[in-house]
């Protein structure tokens, strides 16, 4: 029998110690809404077009956890003028073969925002964001 294919990513899980709080973080910072108003467990969180989906749980000792979005060149350099504006600290590190902006929420989770187009970003001086992000 041959595997069976996966689609896309239906929802994560995140365990985050203050439930209001991580709500309105991915709010503010990620553009993520509940999907309703109840705080009753888990809370799912979508982004604008719904194609994202995280599931918050409330626990006092939470695990780390984390998730990596991919973006396109343009974006990566939006997101970050975007954290530089709203004070959202994060960092831009260069791997081997993508350009990552880390940033953690509330809880501790971090997240990466990658980008896998490294020419385009070379092409758009990506070391001065490197220098000036990483100085913060």
């Amino acid at each position: 029998m041959n595997r069976p294919s996966l689609r896309k990513i239906d929802h994560l899980h995140l365990y985050v110690e203050a439930l209001e709080d991580s709500i309105d973080w991915y709010g503010k910072v990620l553009g993520f809404k509940p999907i309703s108003k109840s705080v009753e467990q888990p809370v799912f969180l979508y982004n604008d077009d719904k194609s994202i989906a995280l599931a918050l749980f409330e626990e006092n000792s939470p695990p780390s956890s984390g998730i990596a979005f991919n973006v396109s060149p343009a974006e990566f350099e939006n997101w970050i003028a975007y954290f530089d504006q709203n004070r959202a600290k994060h960092k831009v590190i260069e791997h081997d073969s993508v350009y990552s902006i880390y940033l953690s929420d509330p809880s501790g989770n971090q997240h990466e925002l990658a980008c896998s187009e490294k020419s385009e970003l070379k092409n758009r001086s990506i070391d001065a964001y490197l220098f000036l992000c990483n100085d913060n």
